[in-house]
């Protein structure tokens, strides 16, 4: 699971100094990313879920499906309150 990147006005602000937190705004979602590792070359993560936040995320015993809960609004109510939606993906 992993965080968006900075956007590039992000970075250009932060070079300027520009460091101040608000609460709850600006958030970037938090994606679920897949990589095989079982080769020798580098991979390349591969992103399961778009336009989502994952808040938690778990394999099937047999290692095929994933199940997670998500939110469309990447907010820590969201999770604590557990007002997520439950998924499935079929892993490919």
């Amino acid at each position: 699971m992993a965080q968006q990147p900075k956007s590039k006005r992000e970075k250009v602000l932060e070079g300027r100094g520009y460091r101040l937190v608000f609460y709850e705004e600006n958030l970037k979602d938090r994606n679920l990313y897949l990589a095989d590792i079982t080769t020798d070359s580098c991979p390349t993560p591969m992103q399961l879920a778009h336009g989502l936040s994952v808040l938690s995320f778990e394999f099937s015993p047999d290692g095929h499906s994933i199940a997670l809960a998500a939110s469309d609004q990447p907010l820590v109510d969201q999770s604590y309150l557990d007002l997520s939606d439950r998924y499935g993906l079929e892993l490919p």
